[in-house]
């Protein structure tokens, strides 16, 4: 017998017999392919790994998921596309039907849950496949598979005026068309123009350079991208927020999750995005996934007099939604996601680069949720199994990486441009949640087993025995929930963060605690990362060299200040918190007010130059608040006196020696007293 491993993305593996494949391509929709002693000689190109063809249960008992290691995860399931596209025919007796009958059983507004026939057993990918309800009467598209149940998002309006009773999924999948005329336009869940209040002008200069200018259709679920189309991480994709830039600097082509919750200004470094990439020539599409968050064009129209190619997509069906009425259907903000997804991918087929904001990802997490209560509806008792609810969770991280996976820098000879996301998370606040008093610590009776379990509950009690004071602090350093009545819930949530966060190429973290101490944006420097691929082979890179040269040292000296105590006045210690100062200035920065290349490396060269150091040594007991106005004047007079090497940084994105030399000199003539 061959014992095969097939990689779901996410970084997942399955060992199990009869791993299918499913190709994507509307032409072989339905068509499965399954691993045989001897590879046939070419799989379809377009190629995505599913479960086991072996029925043993509702969620498969030969899927138990075995961790790869985060940084090759993406190369290593590209990898595995690749050599399944070397293929050739499909093995024989694994054809799947054109047409798949389901039974009804469940609809929640527009998302409807079916059943697959009991005598149909097998493993294809469903997602973006056209269904049609008793005989013509309705229809909808596939947005995920939980064989042998299946959730459908059904095309007509009347969330509860309709009911129906059988579905056939059909062949091919759902597409869009999209033109260059959507540049500047508001989009339903759909595609289809609402209104086209982003920009006051018809056309732009990223429609403008196409050459051809044609509609094209376009599958709604698109593909992963192919690893033999993609090009080394190498162009800094900006933010213009300095700290963001600085800490974790995101290459184009990546994915990246923005985590906090919106008083954090989670939504404010997307939409400061937005408008530094739109003004750099990039093809921005801001996917508002709920509908109802109507400070997003009014906030973008203010910059439309000289942008031109930004794209809105809502999570709403149709013009009578776009008054700001909320969806009710957490598939619509599924499907705006993979609208908004497919219409970057139009661009970038173009040669273009993009930028996907997806703002946020709480309705996907509600449409699981939604089918995660349909599987145990259905299997009671049966599904809490250890090795169902690690299979359940393989499945949920397949389902984000449908979406995930389809960023991408291409290489030349698939068209040079790339396709990068920004992922907004919600995460609830710890701080004082539990007790109100962020400072009071907690006995060992406040953390209930059936809630923090037993490993946890010894932890604490180490501590406790230790003379440890347990606060809210102490509790999300842990990465667990301060006691609460809402505990366990906030505890799977921060639980779905962490999956999230291991699929993706990294991940932005806002701190309540540095938002209480006046810190904007509270970017935290210990827990923000961002991935780009390990070995001694691999060159890629997220960052720009200007931004290596000057911010080399700021994540180990932030943390080097954090640890020193607050009573320690030695020379050395007044030192380090002089530099953490300095580098906390350079960083801090308004929402609404996203900031040039050139101010942020200047204000980054300025701290780590030790330029200001004198500055804060010389006023220990000024706010940093109070001294941001002084730093801010310092920084704009040096670039308005070096015009030249302004020039020559932002076009270069290198900080030569002879400009570095003038602005050091430049800098240390302002300084203020």
């Amino acid at each position: 017998m061959l014992l095969l491993v097939a990689v779901t993305p996410p970084a997942v593996a399955y060992s199990h017999v009869g791993v299918l494949l499913q190709p994507r391509t509307a032409a072989a929709a339905g068509r499965a392919i399954t691993h045989a002693a001897t590879v046939p000689a070419q799989y379809s190109r377009r190629t995505f790994p599913l479960r086991s063809q072996v029925f043993q249960s509702p969620l498969s008992q030969a899927m138990h998921s075995a961790q790869l290691s985060r940084a090759g995860l993406r190369e290593h399931v590209r990898g595995l596309r690749m050599t399944a596209s070397m293929a050739s025919e499909p093995a024989a007796n694994v054809e799947a039907p054109e047409q798949l009958p389901l039974k009804v059983i469940a609809q929640r507004g527009r998302v409807i849950t079916a059943h697959l026939d009991e005598d149909m057993t097998g493993a294809w990918l469903l997602q973006g496949r056209r269904v049609l309800f008793d005989g013509g009467k309705g229809s909808g598209i596939v947005l995920w598979q939980r064989i042998p149940l299946i959730f459908i998002l059904r095309d007509d309006e009347g969330a509860d005026a309709v009911s129906y009773s059988s579905a056939v999924v059909q062949p091919g999948n759902a597409t869009i068309t999209i033109t260059p005329n959507v540049l500047g336009q508001v989009l339903d869940a759909m595609g289809r123009p609402i209104d086209s209040t982003v920009s006051s002008r018809a056309s732009s200069s990223a429609a403008a350079s196409l050459a051809d200018g044609a509609s094209q259709e376009r599958s709604l679920f698109g593909i992963a991208t192919l690893l033999a189309d993609m090009a080394t991480i190498s162009r800094p994709m900006h933010t213009g927020v300095t700290a963001v830039d600085a800490l974790t600097p995101i290459g184009k082509g990546q994915n990246m999750l923005i985590v906090g919750s919106e008083t954090l200004g989670r939504r404010k470094v997307g939409l400061d995005t937005a408008i530094t990439q739109a003004k750099e020539g990039t093809v921005v599409v801001y996917v508002d996934t709920s509908g109802d968050k109507n400070d997003v064009v009014p906030y973008l129209k203010t910059f439309s007099p000289e942008l031109h190619n930004i794209v809105v997509v809502r999570g709403v069906c149709s013009a009578s939604n776009s008054a700001g009425k909320s969806s009710v259907d957490p598939g619509l903000g599924v499907i705006a996601a993979a609208t908004g997804t497919t219409v970057a991918e139009y661009f970038r087929a173009k040669g273009l680069d993009t930028l996907v904001i997806v703002d946020d990802l709480d309705v996907h997490k509600t449409f699981w949720d939604m089918s995660e209560r349909d599987v145990v509806a259905l299997y009671g008792a049966a599904f809490d199994s250890p090795g169902n609810l690690a299979a359940a969770n393989s499945e949920m991280r397949a389902f984000y990486s449908t979406l995930f996976q389809r960023v991408g820098y291409l290489n030349n000879k698939a068209g040079g441009g790339s396709l990068s996301m920004l992922l907004l998370l919600d995460r609830p606040a710890l701080l004082g949640k539990g007790t109100g008093d962020s400072t009071k610590g907690y006995a060992m009776a406040d953390f209930a087993e059936d809630v923090y379990g037993g490993k946890v509950r010894q932890r604490i009690k180490l501590m406790l025995d230790r003379g440890i004071v347990v606060t809210d602090e102490v509790c999300v350093k842990l990465s667990i929930p301060p006691p609460g009545e809402d505990a366990s819930e906030v505890k799977y949530k921060l639980r779905h963060i962490d999956e999230l966060i291991s699929l993706s190429d990294g991940q932005v973290i806002l701190s309540d605690k540095l938002a209480l101490q006046g810190l904007c944006p509270a970017v935290d420097s210990t827990s923000s990362l961002t991935r780009i691929g390990i070995g001694a082979d691999n060159f890629a890179v997220a960052s720009s060299p200007a931004m290596r040269s000057v911010a080399g040292r700021l994540r180990m000296e932030l943390a080097q200040s954090s640890d020193i105590p607050p009573d320690d006045m030695t020379p050395d210690a007044v030192r380090q918190r002089a530099r953490a100062n300095a580098w906390l200035a350079a960083l801090q920065q308004e929402w609404g007010a996203p900031r040039s290349f050139a101010y942020s490396i200047v204000a980054l060269l300025a701290a780590s130059s030790g330029s200001l150091d004198g500055y804060f040594l010389k006023n220990k007991n000024t706010s940093l608040a109070d001294s941001l106005l002084g730093i801010q004047e310092l920084i704009n007079k040096t670039l308005e006196s070096c015009p030249s090497e302004v020039a020559i940084l932002e076009e270069s994105l290198d900080l030569k020696s002879a400009a570095k030399t003038k602005i050091l000199e430049t800098l240390k003539t302002n300084l203020p007293k």
